[in-house]
């Protein structure tokens, strides 16, 4: 035997004696059954560094958890082989026995990880409606299998060695071109007036993270200016930064969710429109599957609600009390979930902070079965008290992939906003809302209709 062999044997007799070790063994064994049986370790790893946490700082957490997961599926293969291991390229895929299909499972995910990869290779990224099309058309390993859309893409993308998932839903290129990159966002950048730097690099990054990163300015005047969006660089003064401003109207067009859009800023709305044109724009929103922002003064809004529903049949879904359940629900999961208290202290720290990043993923994990809960209402949905849509920083992210899969689904949804600032256009906690059909998609609500 070789030296290096005979130190491996040792190293994994020393693990297999190891309870941190075994502990992490079966909460891996757990995750598979919890994942549809295959998993590759970089998401083993990030499902565990969720459950457990870390006091290492990014990548370095990172890094740990990895290794740490290897160790376990080392020796895990050398005692009980509950698992299969596969080593495809750059990835590694580990896919449960439970069911003596470990060899199948890994080669279906083998399989939608190529699949992933030639949907990232075409020249514009495939809608998420074409992304599932062609998943779905990869034969599962036993004809009672079969894993939730939720988990198909995530696994299709962990699996392959090019692509990357999008906001979206879509698969594109890891390290996209910046300028590709922004050029697909345009929708996320319209709807405001004045957006600055680290807004717009916070903007294409929300919707492709694995893109290149966008140049500053003076860099990225150029893509700017391509985007033929209106926007002008305002140079900053008196201690604030520069930004990118409409100045003055334009008559450019672009489309969001399959409806037409005004590329500028939008028009002035209506200090306080007719009842009838109001009640038209709703009733144009409930019978076109659109999505339809509304605000009122505070003092109003519960009476708005109750009207709104009693008046048009709808759903009042409470955002943060519904986050708040089914972040819950998914703590309740986990074999060593967080603390309550835990949560709270890392709602109150800074953004970019250790504590506020692992809370922010519990939150991304929670958000799949808030969606699912909107999707299967049989009623239209008006979604109220969305103060931490803006506070997880949503808006741009899952509120706008929430509107995109309900114009899908010829679904409306309404948004009821509690503000006394006059605002044209929606904002939430000073965070606008991106508008997708000018100003039809926004309305302050008139005091005549309350009066009525």
């Amino acid at each position: 035997e070789t030296t290096t062999s005979t130190l491996y044997k040792k190293v994994l007799a020393r693990w297999s004696d190891n309870k941190h070790i075994t502990q992490i063994r079966n909460d891996i064994d757990a995750l598979l059954h919890d994942y549809g049986g295959v998993m590759t370790v970089r998401e083993i790893a990030n499902a565990l560094l969720l459950r457990r946490g870390s006091g290492l700082e990014t990548p370095y957490r990172e890094w740990a958890t990895q290794a740490v997961v290897r160790a376990a599926v080392e020796t895990e293969l050398e005692r009980q082989a509950r698992w299969t291991l596969r080593r495809h390229n750059t990835r590694i895929i580990v896919s449960s026995n439970a069911n003596d299909i470990g060899e199948q499972l890994a080669d279906y995910a083998q399989a939608l990880g190529k699949i992933a990869d030639s949907l990232a290779a075409e020249a514009l990224p495939p809608s998420s409606q074409q992304v599932a099309q062609a998943l779905h058309a990869e034969a599962p390993p036993a004809a009672d299998f079969a894993l939730p859309d939720g988990r198909l893409l995530p696994l299709a993308v962990s699996c392959s060695q090019h692509a990357a998932l999008s906001s979206r839903a879509e698969c594109y290129p890891r390290s996209m071109a910046a300028e590709t990159a922004l050029k697909l966002s345009r929708n996320a950048l319209l709807g405001v007036a004045r957006l600055t730097v680290d807004e717009i690099h916070r903007r294409v990054q929300g919707r492709y993270p694995e893109a290149q990163p966008l140049p500053g300015y003076p860099q990225l005047d150029p893509l700017m200016r391509k985007l033929e969006l209106g926007f002008e660089w305002q140079a900053g003064s008196g201690g604030k930064p520069g930004c990118y401003q409409i100045s003055t109207p334009t008559m450019g067009s672009a489309t969001f969710a399959g409806h037409s859009a005004s590329s500028t800023h939008l028009p002035p709305v209506e200090a306080d429109m007719g009842v009838d044109k109001f009640e038209t724009m709703i009733h144009q929103t409930l019978q076109q599957g659109r999505f339809l922002s509304l605000s009122v003064r505070s003092r109003h809004w519960q009476i708005t609600r109750d009207q709104l529903c009693k008046q048009y049949d709808l759903a009042p879904v409470n955002f943060d009390e519904a986050l708040f359940h089914h972040l819950q629900q998914y703590l309740n999961s986990l074999s060593r979930p967080p603390q309550w208290p835990t949560i709270l202290r890392a709602d109150s720290a800074p953004e970019g902070s250790t504590d506020r990043g692992r809370l922010e993923r519990l939150v991304r994990a929670a958000l799949p079965a808030l969606t699912e809960q909107i999707l299967q209402s049989e009623q239209p949905v008006l979604l109220t008290q969305p103060g931490l849509l803006a506070r997880y920083n949503l808006i741009t992210t899952w509120l706008a992939e929430l509107r995109l899969t309900m114009a899908q689904n010829n679904k409306p949804l309404l948004l009821l906003i509690a503000t006394d600032a006059d605002h044209s256009s929606a904002f939430i906690d000073g965070t606008p809302i991106p508008a997708g059909a000018g100003s039809a998609e926004y309305s302050r609500v008139p005091g005549a209709w309350l009066a009525a």
